[in-house]
């Protein structure tokens, strides 16, 4: 982008280079113009005077001829080829005259051409710069709206990505609500079995209460097992209190 302004720049700098150097052309064809015809004034006012002098002298050289009383006929032939003299003189000027009046309008059309010209250039050239500034305004346009677009994705992304964590977070959540209550469930299971084997130890001590003459020895056997039976489940107590506690640790 800042390589792209420094051409313009510099393409704008000899833009304006080339305008002035054609303005400087045009001026010196302008003064050049002028001093033309100011020349071509001074020439013809310049011929005027010429022609007066002339026929001041040729009036002067005919009144001496007739105060020197010269032959008739010969003054009539002079005046005749004076006459004659002067008609090809005029005739030659006005010819000359013509011919600068030509080369004065050609000069004039071709100054007007070339201010024409010029004019039209300037023209183009603001044509130009105004649909280049256009373009410029364009591409910042598109760039503005480029960014809002990233910035937009950007910020839905991070939307979807804090919604996925969210649901991660409530999905782990019910997972660990879900193994506590199984735990409560197998601890409910186990009170429960405590509670019954206390209940048929109960009976199980009246009925030996009532039965004081049974054999000995196959009451120590029961005993034995009842005892194993009690540390079974004391373990298995002591192991569902364990992760009990351990779930209310992880849940304060």
């Amino acid at each position: 982008m800042k390589k792209k302004q420094k051409q313009k720049q510099k393409q704008k700098q000899e833009e304006m280079e080339k305008e002035m150097e054609k303005e400087k052309q045009q001026e010196k064809e302008k003064e050049q113009y002028v001093a033309l015809v100011e020349e071509t004034e001074e020439v013809q006012e310049k011929e005027k005077e010429d022609e007066y002098i002339e026929e001041k002298e040729e009036v002067e050289e005919g009144d001496k001829e007739e105060n020197e009383n010269e032959n008739v006929d010969e003054k009539e032939k002079a005046k005749e080829k004076k006459k004659r003299k002067k008609q090809k003189k005029k005739k030659k000027q006005k010819q000359e005259e013509m011919e600068k009046e030509k080369q004065q309008e050609k000069e004039k059309e071709q100054y007007v051409a070339l201010v024409e010209e010029t004019e039209e250039v300037q023209e183009k050239e603001k044509e130009d710069e105004y649909i280049e500034e256009k373009e410029e305004v364009q591409e910042k346009e598109e760039e503005k709206r480029k960014k809002k677009r990233k910035k937009k994705k950007k910020q839905k992304q991070k939307q979807k990505q804090k919604q996925e964590e969210m649901e991660k977070e409530m999905e782990k959540e019910k997972q660990e609500k879900e193994e506590e209550d199984e735990d409560e469930e197998y601890i409910v299971f186990v009170e429960e079995e405590e509670v019954q084997e206390k209940e048929k130890s109960e009976e199980e001590e009246e009925e030996k209460s009532e039965e004081k003459s049974e054999e000995e020895e196959e009451e120590k056997e029961k005993e034995k097992e009842k005892e194993k039976e009690k540390e079974k489940k004391k373990k298995k107590k002591n192991k569902a209190n364990t992760k009990k506690q351990k779930i209310k640790k992880n849940c304060n």
